[in-house]
């Protein structure tokens, strides 16, 4: 019966209480009502009080408590910045923060930091002592402010490629191309460029045919770069004379004869330094204009004859300024 009536009676101390608790629940202010910044460089209340929103999460502190910012003693590096916290007037927390040469900002981030750690860790009472001042730096663990990323300026790119050319000629080829790239709106591109290869020999009948392309082309690009790297994708076209020199026939010609094709690119590049890449990629060509080589007899009467692949591919790399 005694262990009944203890329960019962802790029961009701529990919910006499519960109330004085509620009501025993500080009241909150705004951070700048308790806030009190005078004389401190690069410090306001303003500011401060942005900071402190931030780090504490919340708009309001208990209304008990004050935030004065003071500037400091002197120091051989320079001025340092106190700050005290006061709960029902009493001083409850000092610190001081050593002089240290960083920006008003990250400063006004690191003082913020400061005070709403000791807010937040805050558990002395009425009747302990004020906190010793504590001179060790909390700026070294405030994040440097992060740089904001600068957009890709580039206007113009020039760039020399060394091509490869296994399916463009009658036989693999080497040659050079010399491009302009401009950007008319991110990420679109014009890019213009004149390319040649060097003459490959084929055997045509009984004789030969030193066989070289020249040629201009016009793409449009979507083009994108992010940090070191870098990518396109093109569209465009190409015009040109195909040269052909023969060799080995009774007459002989240097006949130049057109060659028009669409083309498709992929290009990926890497930043070496400011301004400079390196790019390798690849073209895909599908010819609409195909010239045809043909060996005649002296009746006119066609006897050998060859042409270009109807699809062709190009490799390439080169270097890349951009300005």
């Amino acid at each position: 019966m005694s262990g009944f009536a203890g329960r019962t009676l802790a029961l009701l101390a529990l919910f006499a209480l519960a109330p004085a608790r509620a009501e025993a629940a500080p009241a909150t202010r705004p951070i700048l009502e308790a806030l009190d910044v005078a004389s401190v460089p690069c410090l306001n209340r303003d500011g401060l009080g942005a900071q402190l929103r931030t780090w504490l999460r919340r708009d309001q502190i208990d209304s008990r408590l004050s935030i004065v910012v003071r500037p400091g003693a002197g120091e051989p590096s320079g001025p340092s910045v106190s700050f005290f916290i006061l709960r029902d007037g009493r001083s409850v927390v000092e610190r001081s923060l050593p002089h240290a040469d960083v920006g008003c900002e990250q400063l006004r981030a690191a003082v913020g930091l400061a005070i709403a750690i000791s807010v937040e860790t805050m558990l002395v009472t009425a009747d302990e002592p004020p906190a010793q001042p504590n001179n060790e730096s909390v700026l070294d663990y405030v994040p440097a402010q992060s740089k904001p990323e600068i957009p890709d300026e580039r206007r113009f790119s020039f760039g020399l490629r060394l091509l490869g050319a296994p399916a463009l000629l009658t036989r693999p080829a080497l040659g050079l191309d010399a491009e302009l790239a401009v950007r008319i709106v991110a990420p679109f591109e014009v890019n213009v460029s004149v390319m040649g290869t060097n003459p490959v020999r084929t055997q045509i009948g009984t004789g030969y045919g030193d066989i070289s392309l020249v040629a201009g082309r016009l793409d449009a690009c979507v083009g994108r770069y992010h940090g070191l790297l870098g990518s396109r994708a093109c569209l465009g076209a190409a015009a040109g004379r195909l040269v052909a020199d023969g060799t080995g026939y009774a007459y002989s010609y240097a006949p130049r004869m057109a060659w028009a094709a669409a083309l498709a690119r992929l290009e990926l590049s890497v930043k070496m330094t400011s301004g400079f890449r390196a790019a390798v990629g690849m073209d895909g060509v599908v010819p609409f204009v195909v010239p045809r080589l043909e060996v005649m007899s002296s009746q006119k009467d066609v006897v050998a004859s060859t042409s270009l692949p109807q699809f062709g591919a190009m490799f390439f790399i080169g270097p890349q300024v951009d300005f």
